[in-house]
Parts: C-alpha cells; structure tokens; sequence
C-alpha cells in the first residue's frame, strides 16, 4: 500500500505485487537522500561559523612587533 499527502488529506493505492519492490527502494532512496540533504545542511552551518571566526580574526589589529635584541 502506497500512502501520501494531498492538500491536507491522506491519500492511499494499493500497488500491484510486481511493483511494491521498486516502490520500496524508491522509497528508500528518497529516505536517503533526505538524510543525506539534513547532514550536509548542518556541514554548511559548521562551515558558515568557521568563516564568520576566521572573519573576526582576521579583522582584530596586528600584534605589536616583538622587541629586538641588540648584539653587546
């Protein structure tokens, strides 16, 4: 049985017995790729944090020059 969601009602087919194996791994596969999708959404936030830091780094001023020691 092949159920979905239409403008707000639950909507369901009975699928022929030689087509409920394909149906299954499309499903999957969508289960997947949505999985897939979630886990590079929050690798791009971890992404967009580590470029705002280095950002900030890179804008605090110079360190003063270090004091050279002189030859006696």
């Amino acid at each position: 049985m092949l159920s979905w969601s239409e403008k707000g009602k639950t909507r369901l087919r009975t699928l022929p017995a030689g087509q409920r194996a394909r149906f299954r791994q499309w499903t999957e596969n969508y289960r997947r790729f949505r999985q897939a999708r979630a886990a590079l959404v929050k690798l791009h936030r971890r992404l967009l944090v580590a470029v705002d830091q280095l950002e900030k780094t890179l804008r605090l001023p110079p360190p003063p020059p270090a004091a050279r020691r002189r030859k006696p």
